[in-house]
């Protein structure tokens, strides 16, 4: 999950399930959001994940995480999505 700085997103997080891991990423563009600020205002909601450096390293990370039958989502921005296409294709 990685957000940009200027959207209110955290509403969503009373909707995300308090069970899954999170990897709070940043967005390679400017107006993103600082992650170590998204990951605690993530916390202060009762979610628990890490901080990853970029979307890259969260989908590696995610892959390594993952069972079997887990699924992962890859959610927030459209910049977080657009950077992960490339890794799905």
């Amino acid at each position: 999950f990685g957000t940009v700085a200027d959207k209110d997103v955290f509403p969503l997080f009373d909707l995300m399930p308090v069970e899954a891991e999170y990897l709070w990423v940043k967005a390679n563009i400017p107006r993103a959001m600082d992650v170590k600020v998204l990951a605690d205002r993530g916390s202060n909601k009762g979610l628990k994940g890490k901080t990853m450096p970029g979307v890259a390293q969260a989908i590696e990370k995610s892959l390594e995480m993952a069972k079997k039958d887990d699924l992962i989502l890859i959610i927030g921005s459209i910049f977080v999505v657009g950077e992960a296409l490339p890794y799905f294709k």
